[in-house]
């Protein structure tokens, strides 16, 4: 694997160790910032789940658990929130 295949690799299992699901790693996170923790888009969402929140910052870890509150908070659980992207293009 290329470098850049192989961090995504890695940021996915640590996602994963911290509570992430593949669902919400392939529906959300792959396509909100390519698996990048540090990714930024023109309009300053951040982080691997895109946010303007708190939680789009630091570690993969801390980024996942901030992903799976604000899911539960916003969404009522994470299959929810895919869903809800899933059908809007956004979360």
């Amino acid at each position: 694997l290329v470098s850049w295949a192989r961090d995504v690799y890695k940021r996915q299992a640590q996602f994963l160790a911290n509570g992430g699901t593949e669902a919400a790693w392939n529906a959300i996170v792959m396509p909100e910032s390519g698996g990048n923790p540090n990714a930024v888009n023109p309009a300053g969402y951040r982080g691997l789940g895109q946010t303007m929140e708190s939680w789009g910052t630091g570690s993969v870890a801390s980024q996942t658990k901030g992903m799976i509150n604000y899911a539960n908070n916003r969404y009522g659980s994470l299959d929810a929130a895919i869903a809800f992207r899933a059908n809007h293009g956004w979360w």
